[in-house]
């Protein structure tokens, strides 16, 4: 068993294949494999436009960056 964890690109293929979702419109948050179990779990979001996709990460992306600041801030001091 030499299985690898899948990249991103094939993970949104996947997902589009199996939703009929173009994979512009599919966001994957994370893939999560255990060592050794030759599975991996995939937390994905999918949306129905382009105009809720882009309006909803630009607010994941920016709520990300931002912990990422507080948390700098938090070690500085």
């Amino acid at each position: 068993m030499n299985n690898k964890t899948p990249t991103e690109g094939e993970v949104k293929k996947k997902i589009a294949e199996m939703t009929n979702f173009p994979e512009n419109l599919i966001s994957i948050q994370g893939t999560f494999t255990k060592y050794g179990f030759g599975r991996s779990v995939v937390h994905a979001y999918i949306y129905n436009d382009e105009i809720s996709f882009k309006k909803f990460e630009m607010i994941n992306k920016k709520q990300k960056h931002d912990k990422e600041e507080k948390g700098k801030e938090q070690k500085a001091k």
